[in-house]
């Protein structure tokens, strides 16, 4: 029963914090709308924020370097899902 209920709050959670982030989201789409930028063009701007914050931030990154490339690779598209660059190889993401 107390799974449940932790389950039920954290779908909660995860449905505010998406009507959050419309709300926060909303007028910036609106002023990038107004200056004539694409979908693309925001798509690719928020997919390198996110990638970057995920990457940069300690709070985000993942304990094994390794799992760190698959999971930026898969996220920005550079590397096929299933394929890790060796360990200390960056060059081989880019």
């Amino acid at each position: 029963m107390e799974a449940l209920k932790l389950e039920h709050d954290l779908g909660l959670m995860r449905r505010s914090l998406l009507l959050f982030a419309e709300t926060v989201l909303r007028p910036l789409v609106r002023i990038l709308l107004r200056h004539g930028l694409s979908y693309a063009e925001f798509n690719q701007v928020a997919r390198k924020l996110f990638v970057d914050t995920a990457m940069n931030e300690a709070e985000f990154r993942l304990p094994r370097r390794r799992k760190q490339y698959k999971a930026r690779g898969v996220a920005d598209g550079t590397v096929p899902q299933g394929s890790v660059p060796a360990a200390g190889d960056a060059a081989s993401i880019r």
